[in-house]
């Protein structure tokens, strides 16, 4: 597995706007293309029993996952998320009034709506990201995402 440092490394350079639009299943996303399928898998699927290897290669058993998301991927991804997270806030800060027409009045309030709504969903997906590994509904989410990778990559392992 990687070490903290070594992952957050990984996640400076792969995590994307995409993965933060996404929010914990936008981290789900990110886990499953960046922890090879050697370092991480469910010992008893049933009961969310995630078993991943550290950094000195020894086998964790991990309820819930909390300590995996806690310990590597949340402080790993926490600084890409928020530059992400701030770029959106100054695009919308900066976006420029889209141009007049007859019915102004009403096209400026669907713009701040718009403005609004876009900067709602951003904070959300970051909460949701800044709280990994503490917040049991977040974890939830990325755990049964990774379970749904690996039931797909169990499934087309079988077919072939």
């Amino acid at each position: 597995m990687y070490t903290q440092e070594q992952y957050a490394e990984i996640a400076r350079e792969k995590f994307t706007i995409q993965h933060f639009n996404k929010g914990a299943k936008g981290v789900s996303n990110f886990i499953e293309e960046t922890i090879p399928e050697d370092m991480l898998s469910f010992s008893d699927m049933s009961r969310n029993v995630l078993t991943y290897k550290d950094a000195t290669g020894k086998n964790i058993k991990d309820g819930n996952g909390f300590n995996f998301l806690s310990k590597l991927v949340r402080p790993s991804i926490i600084d890409p998320a928020t530059k992400i997270y701030n770029k959106i806030q100054e695009e919308i800060a900066n976006e420029p009034p889209s141009p007049k027409n007859s019915d102004s009045e009403s096209d400026d309030e669907s713009e701040r709506y718009k403005k609004r709504f876009k900067l709602a969903k951003a904070t959300k997906n970051m909460n949701e990201i800044s709280k990994l590994g503490k917040k049991k509904l977040t974890s939830t989410t990325i755990i049964d995402g990774l379970k749904s990778a690996f039931n797909r990559k169990a499934s087309f392992s079988e077919i072939q």
